[in-house]
């Protein structure tokens, strides 16, 4: 599209419908993609609030144990009647009716910011920054709502409870509570990203009854040795087709999921902590309590792709999905994502699936000279098995004069249990001969099962007298490849070959054998058998001379073939960029040096 940007691209999955909003409007689909209802986001707000211009930062969720949907936006960001907007569903078709809220922001001179969703049994809480209506709309704090569920589902008017001017944490996001059985609202923020080489979050909560609610904030800050920078100079990640890049925002959380005891949350960072060159994503998987349960950061180690705006989800198998813009030199902004089975190692992904290619160059400026783009995507398990995912990402529409942002869906089953590594490698020798001061090549055949991206070779020898280099390859999901291994063998110091052995005893048998023929082509055939009788010790000199010239001519045959000088070992492991797990099998190859 061409409206507004960013598009701030969200959207839920029900068992019936998919529902996705932006800046511009609010979608409702069947799950086969049919348009079902349509409508710009102002007019979906200003039917209830007329003065409602422009409504901004929209977030969609679905409740899969009230089957209700949940929309919130920010209002009049920036003007008066700014607010925080938010609407359920009166049933669990969003094509009905819904209740609609509006909470005004806490002073005329300030507006509402980035609002984020959560919900557990109790309460669906709200939460959002509270920012300056001066240049560059600094921040202020943070402010959380919790919103009386069931009064909330049944349209009633109750206020919620609001907690305001916290200043420790920036952009507290609550979690997505999958479990109909939790009471407790945790709530999360990127807090530290480099102090004194540990990167932090924290973790808050909100606990007792409806009523009688507390927000209890900072009880752990979960951390890692991974550290990272939470901004940079805006524009920062490259794209094909123009010099400009594109922003990617900051390090703050998105996403919040509490699944099967655990908690679950993803972002942007900058890396290294120092002086970042590239953006990454983060995922974490923590107790309750803060413990790290695991840790993963998607990062390119060539440096090429960057990776931003990431949301995740978790199914009842504890298998996770997150979803992200990935940018690069070579390509334009795309959409893509990454998958882990529970079962996988921990910390890992499985190879990224690039859903939706960018079309074209993206360059759409803020007032501020930010190229913008997200400002956050969405990713949620499937309420119909609870075990697939469904993801809703950015990526550049075509250009045709001028830039335009796009959003795609992604329907992914599960991951299954994986067999096997992503890249197999097979060798086409395991044994060869190479002559001293030359070289000889072996045919490494990569094929790809899962894997999308690059393939280069470590190879490692136990002898310095082999070396070896093969080229990387490129490979996507079912293709194969090949690479030449070039194997050389360092020269030897040579010494002069033997001459060839004509010995006496050769040069006595010549005479010998000469003499003998030239007295049997003279002497009559009656005189040959006193002949013999008189020279037996001449033919036994003969035989002895026949002997040693044999035996002295194999000698220099030996010495003129090929002897081996020694033998090597050399290993050949496929390496993945970006990696993925399992890490694919090595090869094993025998060199064999030989004399020239």
């Amino acid at each position: 599209m061409i409206g507004n940007y960013p598009p701030d691209t969200t959207g839920a999955a029900g068992p019936n419908h998919v529902v996705s909003a932006s800046n511009d409007q609010l979608v409702v689909q069947d799950r086969a993609g049919h348009s079902l209802h349509s409508t710009s986001l102002n007019a979906f707000w200003s039917a209830a609030f007329p003065d409602v211009n422009p409504a901004w930062d929209p977030g969609v969720r679905y409740d899969p144990y009230a089957d209700r949907w949940i929309v919130v936006s920010m209002g009049n960001y920036g003007v008066p009647g700014s607010s925080m907007l938010l609407a359920v569903s009166a049933t669990g078709d969003p094509t009905g009716a819904w209740y609609l809220r509006r909470i005004f922001s806490d002073s005329s001179d300030t507006s509402f910011d980035h609002p984020r969703i959560g919900f557990n049994k109790n309460w669906i809480v709200v939460t959002g920054n509270q920012v300056a209506n001066t240049s560059g709309n600094p921040w202020i704090y943070s402010l959380v709502y919790a919103f009386d569920k069931a009064d909330l589902y049944a349209g009633g008017a109750k206020p919620p409870v609001e907690w305001s001017n916290i200043t420790s944490d920036f952009t507290l996001t609550p979690a997505l509570t999958y479990d109909p059985n939790v009471g407790t609202m945790y709530l999360m923020a990127n807090f530290n990203g480099n102090s004194s080489g540990v990167g932090s979050l924290s973790l808050s909560t909100i606990t007792g009854t409806v009523g009688s609610e507390s927000l209890n904030l900072n009880l752990a800050f979960p951390s890692t040795s991974n550290t990272w920078a939470s901004t940079v100079p805006q524009n920062f990640a490259p794209q094909l087709g123009d010099t400009e890049k594109i922003g990617v925002f900051d390090a703050r959380l998105n996403t919040v999921v509490y699944r099967n005891g655990s908690l679950w949350t993803t972002h942007t960072v900058f890396v290294p902590a120092s002086a970042p060159t590239i953006s990454a994503v983060d995922w974490w998987q923590l107790g309750t309590n803060g413990a790290v349960q695991q840790f993963g950061r998607l990062q390119d180690p060539g440096g090429l792709f960057f990776y931003t705006y990431p949301s995740l989800s978790v199914n009842a198998n504890g298998d996770m999905r997150v979803g992200y813009s990935r940018m690069a030199s070579t390509e334009y902004a795309s959409a893509a994502y990454a998958l882990r089975a529970a079962s996988d190692p921990a910390g890992t992904l499985r190879s990224e699936f690039l859903m939706q290619p960018g079309q074209g160059p993206y360059v759409k400026k803020d007032t501020f000279g930010i190229n913008r783009w997200g400002d956050y995507s969405a990713t949620q398990v499937d309420p119909v098995n609870d075990l697939d995912f469904w993801t809703i990402q950015e990526y550049a529409g075509p250009n045709n004069s001028f830039s335009t942002w796009a959003m795609w869906w992604a329907n992914v089953a599960a991951p299954q249990l994986q067999t096997g590594p992503p890249v197999t490698m097979t060798a086409s020798a395991t044994e060869l001969s190479v002559f001293a001061g030359g070289s000889s090549g072996v045919t490494l055949n990569v094929a790809s099962n899962t894997y999308t991206g690059a393939v280069s070779f470590q190879v490692v020898f136990d002898s310095p007298a082999i070396t070896g280099v093969a080229p990387m390859v490129a490979l996507t999901p079912g293709a194969n490849g090949s690479s030449v291994l070039t194997i050389n063998a360092s020269p030897i110091a040579s010494g002069r070959a033997p001459a060839l052995p004509w010995t006496r005893g050769g040069m006595v048998f010549a005479v010998l054998l000469g003499g003998c023929v030239g007295l049997r082509r003279v002497a009559p055939a009656s005189q040959l058998k006193a002949w013999w009788k008189s020279h037996k010790p001449l033919l036994a000199l003969l035989a002895i001379a026949l002997a040693t010239s044999a035996a002295g001519l194999a000698m220099a045959c030996a010495e003129h073939l090929p002897k081996l000088v020694d033998n090597a070992t050399l290993t050949v492991t496929p390496q993945l960029n970006p990696p993925a797990n399992p890490a694919p099998s090595s090869v094993t190859i025998t060199v064999h040096r030989l004399r020239p």
